[in-house]
């Protein structure tokens, strides 16, 4: 077996463990990419959450003359929540905004994932503020939830 096709075996595999990524909350969406997107902000502005971006990383790999598939990036913050953390340790500002990445995967379904923030403030050693974090975890389980109903 050639080294391209073991590499490309291994690429694939890695690939579809994505939702096994230690903090990294996972879940299956029955919409298409673009509509999981939409319905995502929807809801975010509903919620009075500010979207700072919206980043599409497949036109901008085409822009560059490359391929990646459908990948979407929503960064969007809340300082209510996000604030308080940083006045604990400004280094989770490295993950902060929050992120909702949306994209199809090789099996053709549409993946939705966000950082679990339990997971973040272990990571920046954030043990002050367990009520935002919880609050911040409940509200991206029922957001992501309510976003990939059917």
């Amino acid at each position: 077996m050639s080294f391209r096709i073991v590499a490309g075996i291994t690429l694939f595999c890695l690939g579809s463990l994505s939702w096994a990524t230690p903090g990294l909350v996972t879940k299956v969406s029955p919409h298409d990419v673009d509509e999981t997107v939409e319905r995502v902000e929807t809801l975010l502005g509903n919620k009075g959450i500010r979207v700072f971006a919206v980043v599409d990383h497949q036109e901008n790999a085409e822009g560059a003359g490359l391929e990646v598939g459908e990948i979407t990036m929503i960064l969007f913050g809340n300082p209510n929540l996000g604030t308080p953390l940083m006045q604990s340790n400004p280094t989770i500002g490295i993950d902060l905004p929050m992120k909702i990445l949306v994209w199809r995967g090789a099996d053709d379904k549409v993946y939705l994932a966000y950082n679990d923030p339990e997971y973040l403030a272990r990571r920046h050693g954030i043990t002050d503020r367990e009520g935002v974090v919880t609050k911040m975890s409940g509200a991206l389980s029922k957001l992501t939830d309510k976003a990939i109903e059917p």
